[in-house]
Parts: structure tokens; sequence; C-alpha cells
């Protein structure tokens, strides 16, 4: 028979102190400390979250998801509202039992000053979480009337809501550009945002938190101080329209010059003085050529058609314009690389980049309306010298096919090679026995070649950086279209006005490839391919208002109507989520709220992108070849 050990006379006391300890601790590991367990309030605070979020009491569901795709909202951080509250057991997490804590002040702050980045206090329901925050007497006051579990729950997760979605908005957007018809294809930045949330309140720093979570571009702050600088303008009441006349030049004696001296003054073209003549002298001349560079016009000192259209834009337009590029700055990657190319589409520019310093910069001629360039993030890897250049089969139909049957020569003329097939099982066919007079399009099969050499459309030098839309950057014949103001007349590649300078900037360091080698293999007829000695990143993006390295505001037009589209979005989407709309809270049936649907996880909010269905993308990927 077994004998049972005697325990120790201390070992039960101890034992029990222990335990008792053991608990203490678990209970405050728990999310809020353990609060609830003691605090029989905050117990009946947590249990109306559970209820109110995951369906009990007849309350299923928050969020709304708006009839047509709209700014990322309650339907897209939903599904982060319910996680963040199963990670800490659904406790409250922006009140105590004395009150709501300061981070509910900081939130609401913070989603007042909104508009410095160019959202809108709406957007996050700024006024509502004041409202509430009103209602219940602030921070660390006693919950005021109306404060029954109900109430401080609502407000609980109002407040959780307004963080994530101003915290989404901040970071990635406040369209998610998968859900427009732009033709825009960059990765989304990840971010966990219900960690962001997490630390922010561990952190009693509210604040800091939302800021980091801006992009940290320079171009992007260069662009919100100009935000501020144009808002500021337009409170001073803006600037005077110019009425429509005789082109405006040095010499000229007009009461329109004293209007033009007020309008430059105001952007800060012109030097503010007490009184101008309405003569156009050379101050004035020089402050024209300022705004003309400023806005992508040729340097000519005079005021003519051009000119009065952007002189003519009110300033509430452009505050508009730049808060349009701030978005569009927060849907790029976090970083653009230590070292990088960046091709702007409506500037008709590129710049090689440098720890945020442009050390190269040349024109840039870019798709036709038609024939879009797309935006997009790829690296470039390598080049080729006195490439081939394998015609696409659509301009080879459309462009190729009609110009021979005009011109029975066109093909030798222009070095053009006709063949039968694809790839080693191709053979060359000669242009004399083909019909060309009976042969149409749909019949056209002939995979078409041009040789290189001087008169080969894509120059001597094309940079590749391989990308589903077979879009890249190259030299080109047609040096004449770099004197254009406007130079969208590509078929979607990037003709770049120097290739022998950009050619000589990527290979720096390439053991081999000094610049007399460059030159040689640039001037010669030898086909060549060139690693570069390390991957390059190229972005292809779409600014039409940005802040140059002297601080100077720079505006374009909006060739592919691409500002026209985000700016019917946004206000589409502010149109159709008021409140009573995306934002309403789906009541019992016995209350006065309309039923409404799930809402579906955001990829935005979440950290990726998920084409909603049915999206419109923009072009199909391009065929290879595109010059």
């Amino acid at each position: 028979m077994s004998r049972r050990r005697a325990r120790p006379a201390w070992a039960g006391p101890a034992l029990a102190l222990g335990l008792v300890a053991a608990l203490v601790a678990a209970v405050l590991a728990l999310p809020g400390g353990g609060c609830d367990l003691l605090d029989p309030a905050r117990r009946l605070v947590r249990e109306r979250i559970r209820a109110e979020l995951t369906g009990v009491d007849g309350e299923r569901r928050w969020f709304r998801r708006s009839p047509e795709p709209a700014l990322v909202g309650n339907h897209d951080v939903a599904p982060l509202v319910l996680r963040f509250y199963r990670r800490r057991g659904f406790n409250p997490a922006w009140s105590t039992g004395r009150g709501l804590r300061d981070e509910a002040l900081q939130l609401a702050d913070a989603l007042e000053t909104a508009p410095r980045d160019g959202l809108e206090p709406g957007d996050a329901q700024a006024d509502q979480v004041r409202a509430r925050i009103e209602a219940l007497g602030g921070a660390h006051e006693p919950a005021g009337r109306g404060s029954e579990p109900r109430v401080l729950a609502e407000t609980d997760v109002l407040l959780t809501r307004s963080f994530l979605k101003h915290a989404a908005h901040l970071h990635a957007g406040l369209i998610d550009p998968a859900r427009l018809r732009e033709d825009w294809h960059l990765r989304a930045r990840p971010a966990d945002l219900v960690t962001a949330l997490e630390q922010a309140l561990a952190a009693h720093d509210v604040t800091a938190a939302l800021e980091g979570l801006e992009p940290r571009h320079a171009g992007y702050a260069a662009l919100r101080d100009l935000l501020e600088r144009y808002r500021g303008i337009v409170r001073a009441g803006g600037w005077p329209a110019l009425p429509p006349g005789r082109p405006l030049r040095r010499g000229s004696v007009d009461a329109r010059v004293r209007l033009l001296r007020r309008r430059l003054a105001a952007e800060g073209d012109l030097e503010p003085a007490p009184a101008g003549g309405a003569a156009f002298d050379a101050a004035l001349c020089a402050a024209v050529k300022r705004f003309q560079a400023r806005h992508g016009l040729d340097t000519t000192g005079v005021v003519g058609e051009h000119e009065l259209a952007e002189l003519n834009v009110p300033a509430a337009a452009r505050v508009r314009q730049i808060a349009l590029n701030l978005e569009r700055w927060r849907w790029l990657p976090v970083s653009l690389g230590e070292r990088h190319l960046l091709v702007n589409i409506p500037g008709f520019s590129l710049v090689a980049r440098e720890h945020d310093r442009d050390v190269l910069a040349m024109r840039v001629v870019v798709g036709k309306e038609m024939s879009r360039t797309p935006m997009f993030s790829d690296s470039m890897t390598f080049l080729v010298f006195n490439p081939t250049w394998d015609v696409p089969p659509d301009i080879a139909k459309k462009e190729v096919l009609p110009a021979q049957q005009k011109d029975p020569e066109y093909l030798r003329r222009n070095h053009l090679r006709l063949y039968r097939g694809r790839g080693r099982a191709a053979r060359e066919v000669d242009p004399a026995t083909v019909d060309w007079k009976r042969l149409t399009p749909e019949e056209f099969g002939f995979a078409v070649k041009q040789d290189p050499g001087p008169d080969n459309s894509i120059g001597h030098v094309k940079f590749m950086c391989p990308n589903q839309f077979s879009v890249y950057l190259h030299d080109t014949p047609a040096g004449r279209l770099f004197s254009a103001t406007q130079r969208d007349f590509s078929h979607g590649c990037v003709r770049v006005e120097h290739p022998l300078e950009l050619a000589l900037y990527l290979l720096r360091g390439k053991a081999g490839w000094d610049s007399a080698r460059v030159a040689m293999a640039f001037d010669s007829l030898r086909n060549q391919v060139v690693r570069l000695p390390e991957p390059v990143p190229v972005h292809i993006l779409y600014w039409t208002a940005w802040a140059d390295e002297r601080g100077r505001a720079q505006f374009r037009r909006d060739v592919y109507a691409v500002d026209s589209l985000l700016s019917e979005a946004l206000s589409r989407a502010r149109r159709l989520s008021p409140p009573a709309l995306e934002w309403a809270r789906i009541r019992p049936p016995d209350s006065t709220g309309a039923a409404g649907g799930t809402g579906g996880a955001g990829a935005a909010a979440a950290g990726g992108r998920t084409p909603a269905a049915g999206a419109a993308r923009g072009p199909t990927p391009r065929p290879a070849g595109r010059r």
C-alpha cells in the first residue's frame, strides 16, 4: 500500500500565494490589463462591442458597401476592426473606467489636420469623432449623459474605425487604383494597420503613429508644402484672370499688363511692386519666361493663347491638382531606390536620381492618346546596342501594309524585311512575290523586322526593363520631335533625347565599358546585348504637379486625362459615402436604419490591392517591340 508523502507545513500557504500571484499575472496580461474583470462597467462595454461586431443581439453588421467602388472606407477596414478587437478580447481600446483616454483627443486632432495631406476631415468621419468625444465629456472625464455601454461601445468602434480608415488613406490612398480605369500598375505598399493601432495605443501617441504611415518620399513632403502655400493664395483671394486679346510681348502697352503683373506676382514669378505700369518691360518678360518654364511651355517671353490658358487656371484648381498628385504619391512603393530612373509622362521628361538628387535629365517622347504609355515600376537589367526591331503585328497591319501598297519601294527603302513563320522556323519572303494590292489587313500574316542602322525606328540602343507591356526606353532617328512642347508621339514606348549619355550612366562601374567603348558600340552596326552592372529601378509615373529642386511649383497639362478621371472618382465616391449611406450602422429590424450587405475585405486597407470585380483596368498588355 503506497504512502502519501507528507507536505511541509509551509507548502499549503506558499502554494496558495503562488496560485494567486499566477492568477493576477494572467489577468494583468489580458488585453486591457484585466481591468474588465475588476470593472463591471468596462466588462459590459466589452460585451457590447462583441455583440455589435459579431452579430449577437440581432445587430449583425456595422458596415455597408456602397453601390459602386468608392473611397477606401468602412467595408474595407471592417475585417481589420474585427481583427483588432478579437486580438484584445473585445476590450474597449479608447476608454477607461474614468472616461476616454487622451489618445481619443489625439485622433480627433489628427483627423482635423487631414487637409495638410490633401485629404478631407470627412473622409474618416472627423466631425462624428469630435462630436462623440464632446458628448462624453472629453478625455479623463466621467462618462456623461447617455454613457450606457451601448454608447461607449459605439464610440469605441467609431474611433477604431476612423483611425484605420485615416491610416489607410495616408498610407495607400483614398482610392484604390485597381478600381479606376487608369493604366496604373504599381505594387502596393504593405502595412499592418492593426499592429500600427495597437502600437499607437501602447505608446500613447496616435499622432506619431499616423505620421509614420505617410509616404516618406521627399517629393511628397515638398508637394505637401506647395499645397499649404497655394491654399494660402486661395485664402488671400487667388489671382486675377486676364481677358483675351492680342499676344503680349516686350514693348506692348496694354491695360492687361497691370493684371499680368499682379497675376505673376501671386505665384512669385515677379517681385511685387507698389505700382506697375501698362508697359511690358524687360523684368516682366523675364517673369513670363519663368512662368512658361514652370508650365512646360516654350520660354519665348510672349503671352499667347497657351500662356493665357495656364494663367487663367484658378488658384483653387491648382490646389485640387496638387491634392490629386499627393493621392498618386500614396500609391507608390515604400522606396523608389537610392538610384533610379523616373519618367514623368505629362512632363515628357526623364531624370536619373541618386539619394534624392537629379544627376541626369533629358526630354522624352511618350505614347499617343490611342497608345498610352502605362504607369508602372520595374527594373532595368540590360541594354541592346543596334537592335533589330520586330515590328508589332498591329503596326505592321495598320501602317506598314498601307505604306507598301502606296509605294512598292517602302520596305526596301526603310530596311524592312518580310518573314513567313516565327522563331527559327521563320523564312524570309521576297516582297516582289506578294500581291500587295489584294492583300487585306486580316490576311496579312507576315512578320516584319527592321535591320539595325541609322534608320532603325528604335535607334542605336534600347534600354530593357522586361515587363508585361513590352514597353522599354530607346533611341530614335526622329530627333526633331524633342523640340516639340507636347511630346506624345510614340506607340507606347519611351524615346529618350540623349541615349548615349543614358547608356554611359547605366554602364557606370562595368569593367571594360569606358566612354570610348560605349561610343564605339553605339556607332557600330553590330547588334550587342550588354547587361548592366546592377539592376536599376525604373518608374514611369504621372505627375501634373510637383516641386522642383528649388521648391518652385511645376504644373503640366493632364495629357491622358488621368487627373480628370481621379477627380471625378473622388467626387463621386464622396457623394456616395455620406454617413447615411456607406457609413450607416445597420440597426435591428425595429429601428430606422436600412439593412445592408456584408462589406468585403479591402485590399488597400490591408496593405495589398485586388482589382474589384468588373473593374476596368485600362489597355491590355502591349505586343512586343512597340516603339
